[in-house]
């Protein structure tokens, strides 16, 4: 084992890429400016230039940097520093220039490193080993919940421009690569190619393979942005043919495996859709069946169809009675339809059916809420019936969707979050690309992958407004940017700080920063699935969020001034969406049961968790100044209020609201009134808005856009208005290969 030097060795500077690093004063400058780091992660970094070339492995960091000394969270702060690095250095883990990750080894410093009097190359650049996706043994299909989502759901902007001509280029050679086909055990590997089929203005969505794999299927808002219709490209074409032109929204197209015609589904007005079908070649179209679809619960489009191999029938979404999303089969002979399962759970989604080639097994995705989703397989007998209970997917990771099969019937391809992996029924789950970005849909033909690709960035945004908080004063303006999602902001009650949630570190964490953006400070360091939901006490002293590590989520609090979250809810079904009582000494709390939610209250510093009424509740805050609690209910419209008067036996519940949508935009209570994010029938975010308690009526306040995310806040003057909605958003389809 090699030792680590102790000082600078007698070259003060050394230069990799735009970057140049001091040892002597530990600076890092990129192109002479200084480039901040913290200093842990800074000695890290000095390690491991100083190695160029060599691998470095963890328990080496860990002597260099800390020494003797007891370190009981040694993993986890080392993970963050090197997260810290990368962000410095403008990084990627999955396709690194500067710091490559070799598992169960250490890191390795790859870029080309030279001195100040450029004496020539320490240590050339290593291209990443390959690394080979073979199958494990030994893990069986289970039943159990799936670990908890890490993304949050995003709603889309169909943004207007000129047409860009689409280009088929190699983007990437692939770090992770796969066997000689994509599917199966072979011990040769080969590097995957990364290929735009579409570069359009606006998103590119759906994508479906023809039969032949030589067309692709998809739906776009055309040249102006002003309509969504379905296209059919030739793969490496230039010019798509528009199959529809009707004024109305079509999507989630699908091919008949005769590839003669396909299928997509046609949105009406409110919760009405039929499904239509059409010549691939264009021509006249003709409604099959007329179907619900009410609002989703999770915000990213799903595929809802799917042919059986003998094109005798279409599975398809459609939400029942009880307003639920279930699976169903309509057959094409008869016209018929039916519900695939009989016994269907209530306060859930079922989305992106796919059959696999002998017609015997259906995958497809079940949703619980916007941020849980199990990956599920059915048997099927000859009569397309269920034969036995679904199956899931074990580790499919934490929002696994829009599943693909293989032509044996034993492996899947699905998209989670913005990876792509593989699973081989009796085996498990493996990775197979990591865009680095959300992936939206996912079809497959042979060996081509062709997934819609977006860009996943969010940003906060802050209006002025004018003297009593009715009207705008001016533009909006970016309060904090970067370029990994920030979301959920809330200003604390002095009005001088920004609490907000960022993945910029590597995984969702809590920041702090000035109310005007800037001192932006990483404040917990948990790991965590999901980091969400920052509510400051009445004194500003501490926040309350919710996290998942791992399972299920809990309510933490912490002290602003410093330390580690305490905990302060237990058990399951887990707890989210904390705010506080007026006093400061409870917290109001959302109960996350299977199929429905419910409004809990508890102690700040954590006890006993107790209902606060029997109905269904969600995201609940107390109105400063008033004995008011408002809520909302998942997937529902409106902000409903009961009194929180403890003469109150059973307080009434009262519709203040109907054009809030949660959990996109927020609620934010004064004494006076509620701000809000108001939405169009179809679940489009269209204006901030404030209801008076006096007039008991709403009026717009600013224009809200359609890529709203979590997350609004009011300062104490009611001058600002802060919010978070994604940025640059368009979604391109690409195409992956074996090379």
């Amino acid at each position: 084992m090699s030792d680590f030097p102790q000082g600078s060795n007698g070259r003060a500077r050394r230069r990799f890429g735009d970057f140049q690093f001091d040892s002597a004063t530990r600076k890092l400058f990129r192109d002479g400016q200084l480039v901040k780091i913290q200093p842990q992660p800074m000695r890290v970094l000095e390690a491991l230039v100083q190695r160029p070339g060599q691998i470095v492995s963890r328990e080496e960091l860990r002597a260099f940097i800390w020494g003797d000394a007891t370190f009981v969270e040694f993993d986890q702060g080392l993970n963050y520093c090197i997260r810290q690095i990368r962000l410095a250095l403008h990084d990627d883990a999955i396709d690194p220039k500067y710091v490559e990750t070799l598992p169960k080894q250490g890191y390795r410093f790859i870029a080309p490193v030279t001195g100040d009097a450029g004496n020539g190359i320490l240590s050339a650049a290593r291209e990443p080993s390959p690394l080979a996706l073979e199958p494990l043994d030994g893990v069986r299909n289970s039943r159990a919940l799936l670990p908890p989502a890490k993304s949050v759901a995003r709603k889309w902007l169909f943004m207007s421009g000129l047409l860009l001509a689409p280009a088929v280029v190699l983007v990437a050679a692939v770090v992770l690569v796969m066997g000689g086909r994509w599917l199966g055990a072979r011990k040769e590997t080969r590097p995957m190619k990364v290929s735009f089929v579409t570069t359009y203005p606006g998103d590119e969505l759906d994508p479906s393979f023809s039969p032949d794999g030589r067309q692709v299927a998809f739906s776009w808002g055309g040249r102006r942005n002003d309509n969504r219709d379905i296209y059919v490209l030739p793969v490496g074409g230039q010019n798509p043919l528009r199959l529809t032109q009707h004024p109305e929204e079509d999507m989630s197209p699908e091919w008949s495996p005769d590839g003669r015609s396909i299928a997509f589904i046609r949105r009406h007005a409110g919760q009405l859709a039929s499904i239509m079908l059409i010549p691939a070649l264009g021509g006249s179209e003709r409604e099959l069946y007329g179907i619900h679809l009410g609002q989703n619960i999770t915000g990213i489009e799903q595929r809802k169809l799917a042919w059986s191999p003998d094109g005798k029938w279409l599975v398809f979404t459609n939400q029942r009675l009880s307003g639920d999303h279930a699976l169903f089969l309509l057959s094409l002979e008869t016209g018929a339809a039916r519900p695939l399962f009989s016994d269907h759970r209530s306060q859930v989604e079922d989305v992106s059916p796919a059959f696999s080639l002998d017609g015997r097994r259906l995958a497809f995705a079940r949703f619980d809420s916007p941020s849980t989703s199990t990956l599920l397989v059915q048997n099927l007998t000859s009569r397309l019936e269920p034969e036995g209970e679904p199956m899931r997917v074990p580790n499919a990771g934490s929002n696994p969707h829009s599943p693909v099969w293989g032509a044996d019937a034993r492996h899947l391809l699905f998209i989670d979050g913005s990876g792509v992996k593989q699973f081989e029924i009796g085996a498990t789950v493996k990775p197979v690309y990591e865009a680095g970005a959300q992936l939206l849909g996912l079809t497959f033909n042979g060996n081509r992958l062709i997934v819609a690709r977006s860009p996943n960035n969010s940003d906060i945004f802050a209006i002025p407004l004018r003297a009593g908080g009715l009207s705008t004063a001016g533009q909006a303006s970016s309060v904090i940017v970067s370029s990994s999602p920030d979301s959920q902001p809330r200003l604390s009650p002095s009005g001088k700080q920004l609490a907000f949630v960022s993945n910029r570190s590597g995984s969702e964490e809590l920041w702090l920063a000035d109310a005007e953006g800037g001192k932006e400070t990483q404040v917990t360091n948990l790991g965590a699935h999901v980091v969400g939901y920052p509510r400051w006490s009445p004194d500003g002293r501490q926040i309350a969020f919710h996290a998942r590590i791992p399972n299920e989520p809990q309510v933490y609090v912490l002290d602003v001034a410093g330390g580690i979250p305490h905990q302060v809810t237990t058990g399951v079904p887990g707890s989210g969406t904390p705010s506080w009582s007026s006093d400061g000494k409870s917290l109001y709390i959302t109960k996350m049961a299977p199929g429905h939610s419910l409004v809990y209250k508890v102690p700040a510093a954590g006890g006993k968790e107790e209902p606060l009424f029997a109905g269904e509740g969600a995201f609940p805050i107390a109105v400063p100044g008033r004995k008011l609690l408002l809520y909302a209910k998942m997937n529902k419209f409106g902000i409903f209020a009961r009194s929180l008067d403890e003469g109150s036996a059973s307080p009434v519940e009262e519709r203040l609201i109907d054009d809030y949508l949660p959990p996109f935009g927020g609620i934010y209570p004064v004494e006076t009134g509620i701000y809000y994010t108001g939405f169009t029938t179809s679940g489009l975010a269209r204006a901030f808005r404030f209801y008076s308690f006096a007039t008991k009526r709403s009026v717009d306040v600013a224009p809200a856009p359609a890529t709203i995310q979590l997350g609004l806040s009011i300062s104490p003057d009611r001058r600002r208005l802060v919010y978070c909605a994604d940025v640059e958003g368009n979604a391109d389809l690409i195409m992956l290969e074996p090379q």
